[in-house]
């Protein structure tokens, strides 16, 4: 018996040891075959929590008993027992001194065997921490004093903690107001000691029950045997050297320092807990609800509260440390809206960010970072992503922000690669057309700068004679796609618009018949100098007149000579080819325009100068055009007391025939005049003979003037 009360006291000692031991000293790790144990550290554990630190992407579980189906299972942490701020899970509601077994494995694994499996102790309760066995739970080396453990008449074990009630010893349970009496809680270090448990004077024959004593506190799987059919022997008072009993009465000590939080949610305030303190909030100070778990659930959000602890064990209680104030944070947010796509790419999403809303990506169903600028670079194309967002909160004072609705975008594909320059198809004064090739978009600039995109290869509505730049793309969808690569650029040029002339021959001209005509050809651009590729003119080729005159130019001059042999009208026409400067010389392009000139070759017309003196007339008279071969009569009309002298037709004088003549087949200018002589004879002056006359008004004037001097003198002298 004594071996196993020693083993008992062993093994209560080794627990108290296991209880008060580091973190890692209870945590005893299998793992099953194939798996490489990560030992997940411990934050803390009490006689009924244990909580883990735990890893990016992984969930922890804890080995239970099924009690509908009777078999052991792995039940996986809630998400509320997950504290991702401090990145931990607790398992609550556990036994205490409880050996539980766990295991992790990646988040959303479905699977269940072949798992790393890790054993965890919870702690002794507080209540049976620090047992001590007191000293005369072990009988002394040499004890030959009765036993005085046998239990009376009433057949029950005596209780040595209290006094018989005919016991004239003096009550051993108190201390000795010497305090010389030996520490019997404590096992003697020796032996020499003085034995108070022998009589003196006599020793009485020692049998196997004189050195068996009661345990004061005897391990709950452990069983003493106590004799209830003895008696002792003689005067029924106990013995005065019997061993005092352990004074159980607390011991005060100092107060400890203020507890400290562990963690603090809306409802929920955890502390740091230690060893052998208990801990209360204080509602009334008065009535304090003392615990060992340093956890206090159901609380209000936004409200302060106070804690207090203090030593506690069988032998100690300290005053009680000054208060922990704590407040509680506010509830939750609710969650937003979802959030809207401003913009994408292949690599990017830009949300429209919200004052007061931060914006975080989804993995594993879980937001991975937050951010107030709703945008997120470096990620795939063509791949699913879930956004969401929240309130903006303060994590020292309130919960986290509920989380909205996840916004489903999918990333655009990579931009497709570049296709080679368009190459031209055909061209004109007004537009260009590319080669079209499947799947491809086309764009034109004029300054290689600005773009305009289209679908169709035929770019229309241009301006003539002038350069553009064009490129070419894989067509893609917005939506879902970067716009691909662009080609590299390459320009073409409308051709220059026809305004070919013909000159030297005015257009609807009237030419007398017979005349002689030189017509030359202009073409549009002949007068470039330096020709670049892709430049146009208009060439003259071929000229045709009267409808049966057909020659053509190999090369300038481009000049055509002929004569109006015939009255009629006439045209002209002068046929162009378009030519292009390609591979550094022109070319023709097989184009041709035409310009005409139309005119008219008319009977000659000759004029007849008719004129005649002062003393008559001539009808007509002045210029006269005539056309070739035709006649004109003139009529000769004379003043009164006149005649017709002589008519004289190209300065030859010619016969009249009643004051009348006919110039007949004109074929050349002609002039014709007449002179009148007076019909009494007398003599006509001639033409520029008029000295008498002039003689006659002389001498007239200057008689006048003397008259006029000499009336003038006479009245000046009939004044004096």
């Amino acid at each position: 018996m004594m071996k196993a009360m020693k083993k008992t006291l062993a093994f209560l000692l080794a627990l108290a040891l296991i209880g008060t031991s580091g973190v890692f000293s209870t945590l005893h790790v299998s793992a099953a075959e194939n798996k490489e144990a990560k030992e997940p550290q411990v934050v803390s554990k009490t006689d009924t929590s244990i909580t883990l630190q735990t890893q990016e992407n992984l969930e922890y579980a804890l080995q239970v008993k099924d009690e509908k189906t009777d078999t052991i299972i792995w039940k996986w942490a809630a998400d509320d027992q997950y504290n991702l701020e401090k990145q931990t899970v607790i398992f609550q509601d556990l036994k205490a001194d409880t050996d539980y077994k766990f295991t992790y494995r990646e988040k959303n694994s479905q699977e269940e065997t072949e798992l790393p499996v890790f054993t965890i102790r919870t702690d002794v309760q507080k209540e049976q921490e620090n047992i001590t066995t007191p000293d005369n739970t072990k009988p002394q080396e040499n004890n030959t004093t009765p036993d005085k453990t046998k239990p009376q008449e009433d057949n029950t074990a005596p209780d040595n903690t209290k006094p018989q009630e005919d016991n004239t010893t003096p009550d051993k349970t108190k201390p000795q107001e010497d305090n010389t009496a030996p520490d019997n809680t404590k096992p003697q270090e020796n032996n020499t000691a003085p034995d108070n448990t022998k009589p003196q004077g006599e020793t009485p024959p020692s049998t196997d029950n004189t050195n068996k004593l009661q345990m004061a506190t005897p391990p709950s799987d452990s069983h003493v045997d106590s004799p209830t059919d003895e008696k002792p022997k003689g005067n029924n008072t106990p013995s005065t050297d019997i061993q005092p009993t352990k004074d159980t009465t607390p011991k005060p000590v100092n107060a400890p320092d203020a507890p400290t939080a562990s963690s603090v949610t809306d409802t929920e305030i955890i502390l740091n807990t230690e060893e052998k303190q208990e801990y209360a909030m204080i509602q009334d100070e008065k009535d304090l609800v003392w615990q060992a778990s340093g956890i206090f659930k159901d609380l209000k959000p936004s409200t302060d509260y106070s804690f207090v602890t203090r030593i506690k064990t069988d032998t100690e209680i300290s005053e009680n440390s000054k208060p922990l104030k704590v407040t509680t944070k506010s509830s939750a947010a609710k969650a937003p809206a979802t959030p809207e796509l401003s913009e994408k790419t292949d690599t990017r999403i830009q949300i429209h960010s919200v004052t007061g809303q931060e914006y975080s990506l989804l993995k594993d169903g879980k937001p991975i970072s937050w951010n107030t600028s709703g945008n997120f670079e470096n990620l795939s194309p063509e791949t699913e992503y879930q956004i969401v967002t929240r309130i903006i909160f303060n994590d020292e004072e309130a919960m986290p922000s509920e989380i909205s609705k996840p916004l489903i975008i999918t990333t655009k594909s990579i931009a497709a690669q570049a296709p080679e320059a368009p190459k031209l198809s055909g061209r004109s004064e007004t537009s260009i057309t590319l080669q079209a090739q499947k799947s491809l978009e086309y764009a034109i600039s004029t300054d290689g700068t600005t773009w305009k995109w289209q679908s169709g290869n035929v770019f229309s509505g241009l301006k003539e004679n002038t350069s553009y730049q064009f490129i070419a793309r894989k067509a893609f969808d917005s939506d879902k796609a970067m716009p691909s690569k662009e080609s590299p650029a390459i320009t073409y040029k409308t051709y220059m618009a026809f305004r070919g002339t013909i000159e030297g021959i005015k257009a609807n001209g009237t030419y007398y018949r017979d005349t002689k005509l030189t017509a030359t050809a202009v073409g549009t651009g002949m007068n470039q100098t330096s020709p670049g590729n892709w430049d146009s003119r208009w060439v003259p080729k071929t000229w045709t007149w009267d409808g049966k005159n057909y020659s053509s130019w190999k090369s300038a001059p481009y000049d055509v000579t002929f004569v109006l042999d015939k009255v009629g009208d006439y045209c002209l026409t002068v046929g162009y080819e378009l030519e292009e400067h390609t591979s550094g010389s022109w070319k023709g392009t097989g184009l041709t325009k035409t310009s005409s000139v139309s005119f008219k070759a008319v009977v000659p017309v000759y004029t007849i100068q008719a004129s005649s003196d002062k003393y008559g007339k001539i009808s007509p008279s002045g210029t006269i055009e005539v056309k070739e071969g035709s006649s004109t009569e003139f009529t000769f009309t004379p003043n009164k007391d006149y005649k017709v002298s002589k008519v004289f037709v190209n300065g030859k004088q010619v016969t009249i025939k009643n004051n009348k003549y006919t110039i007949s087949n004109v074929k050349a200018n002609q002039t014709i005049s007449v002179s009148f002589e007076r019909i009494d004879g007398r003599q006509i002056p001639k033409t520029g003979d008029e000295s008498q006359i002039f003689l006659y008004t002389v001498l007239f004037v200057s008689a006048t003037a003397i008259f006029l001097l000499v009336i003038r003198a006479q009245r000046k002298k009939n004044h004096n």
